[in-house]
């Protein structure tokens, strides 16, 4: 069961800290169009990992505060109301998203965003909390963003980039096969790729 993160509007600057920068962000609004058109590009890609509970007895406003930590970095609660079914958990998994978006359309790109949210569920292996709620339905599963290497996708570009290779590496069907009925976007796309590959850090999620 999923539990939503407590205060995290008010660590914007920390949960900013932990999110990896979607590279895509920082395209023209032309490169844009012709990259992403119908698709929402976020400013910071999702985050899956693993986040701390951190009892904090001498919070003044509650004694019985549980933090919730990520790489260190305290980025909300546990609220009041799932207190006890996160006691005895040192370990939970976590989601992490939100923050600024532009959808783009063929003919525009419009300018958006919702505020930053982290859910959270503990691990299978952990033991049962200590809790006396009745069960609730388990929620929609989460899809999981793909890892990609860096070095892949260039020996990519290289060999079969004006034929679309990286890109149905990076999972982008559509300009794919453009690339293969306009070699490349008429070799103007390849180039351009080549500078995006190049900024991306040596492993990448999609």
């Amino acid at each position: 069961m999923e539990h939503k993160v407590a205060g995290i509007s008010y660590q914007e600057e920390n949960v900013k800290e932990i999110l990896p920068n979607n590279f895509d962000w920082e395209l023209t609004n032309r490169e844009l169009k012709d990259y992403h058109a119908g698709e929402r590009v976020w400013q910071y890609d999702m985050y899956e990992g693993t986040a701390e509970i951190v009892p904090e007895p001498d919070n003044q406003y509650d004694p019985n505060a549980l933090a919730v930590y990520v790489e260190g970095l305290r980025i909300g609660y546990v609220k009041k109301g799932s207190q006890a079914y996160f006691r005895n958990v040192r370990t939970v998994d976590i989601t992490i998203g939100g923050g600024p978006y532009k959808d783009v359309t063929e003919d525009e790109v419009e300018y958006g965003g919702i505020e930053f949210y982290g859910r959270m569920t503990i691990p299978s292996e952990d033991p049962a909390p200590v809790a006396t709620q009745r069960p609730t339905p388990a929620a929609a599963p989460v899809s999981h963003p793909k890892t990609r290497s860096k070095t892949v996708c260039l020996l990519l570009w290289f060999f079969l980039g004006i034929f679309g290779g990286h890109k149905f590496y990076d999972g982008k069907i559509g300009m794919g096969v453009l690339y293969i009925f306009t070699a490349g976007l008429f070799l103007i796309g390849w180039i351009v790729d080549l500078f995006q590959i190049l900024k991306r850090p040596a492993t990448y999620t999609i």
